[in-house]
């Protein structure tokens, strides 16, 4: 089955869509994803305002991304991703979902080993169920040990082959209110059991 992943780099809040910051926009999973896929997923991302969409135009580059428009210059020509402005992207990604088990291979119902490889380079390893729709939805985040920046995670099964795609958000550097209200705008639009993930079989 086809996958979106998401990763966010921000902080789980509860906040009331009324909260939404004039720092950020909506768009469509659709835009989002540059109409990647021939159906729609009703699922409503937020994006912070500066950021605009960059294809990726480069060779051999496998991502696409959502930056500032001085960023997009930067990386369009050098290839260096931004740093400070923070940044988002998708590309194809090995998660799947099983529909059997019912669970998002590879980022959770994971074995002892596993989980201790996860944690040895990630700490506070957080994973919520949540429905976009009729598509199973998987929330994750965690703390990055090494660079201290919290990564989110979005894992979206869109019942579509094998297929993966992995979109990542990056935390702009000491924006970390902005990155809360993104992150719990995007959840505020999802049907969140807010019980543990399903264990491994």
């Amino acid at each position: 089955m086809l996958l979106l992943r998401v990763t966010l780099a921000a902080l789980l809040m509860g906040m009331s869509s009324s909260a939404f910051s004039e720092q950020l926009k909506h768009v469509s999973f659709d835009e989002f994803t540059g109409k990647i896929l021939p159906f729609s997923i009703p699922l409503r991302m937020s994006v912070p305002e500066t950021y605009e969409r960059v294809e990726a135009n480069r060779p051999g580059a496998s991502a696409h991304y959502w930056m500032t428009h001085s960023d997009a210059q930067l990386y369009a020509t050098t290839g260096e991703m931004p740093h400070g402005a923070g940044y988002m992207s998708w590309k194809t990604t090995g998660v799947r979902y099983d529909a059997k088990s019912d669970l998002f291979t590879g980022a959770e119902g994971l074995d002892s080993a596993q989980e201790a490889m996860l944690e040895a380079s990630n700490s506070n390893i957080h994973r919520v169920r949540c429905k976009a729709g009729r598509y199973p939805v998987l929330l994750a985040d965690m703390v990055n040990r090494k660079t201290g920046i919290r990564i989110r995670l979005m894992y979206v099964a869109t019942f579509r082959g094998s297929e993966s795609l992995s979109v990542r958000y990056i935390t702009p550097s000491l924006q970390h209110q902005l990155s809360d209200e993104l992150w719990a705008d995007v959840k505020q639009g999802l049907d969140c059991t807010l019980q543990p993930t399903p264990s491994s079989p």
